[in-house]
């Protein structure tokens, strides 16, 4: 499941992709989490944090942000890609 846009049905094998609010979901993802680590280095470039408060910013979001991420994953839903039966 490393590729949103290889899924493979494992009932009939059929390619299927996302649909299109959960494309644009996925694709916001990127610039979020470029921004998120971002946020980690500006604090730390403006003296306003140390390392330690980065690796806590860290330890405490990440596994909020997979915990939501496993939350939503279901609410996810697929159609057979276009182009293909």
């Amino acid at each position: 499941m490393w590729n949103p846009w290889r899924i493979i049905c494992p009932f009939c094998g059929s390619p299927l992709e996302m649909t299109r609010i959960s494309k644009i979901a996925t694709i916001l993802s990127f610039p979020l989490g470029i921004m998120y680590g971002g946020f980690a280095i500006y604090m730390e470039e403006t003296k306003r944090w140390v390392t330690a408060d980065s690796i806590i910013y860290f330890t405490v979001t990440i596994p909020i942000l997979l915990g939501i991420g496993y939350l939503l994953w279901p609410l996810t839903k697929f159609h057979t890609r276009r182009g293909n039966a």
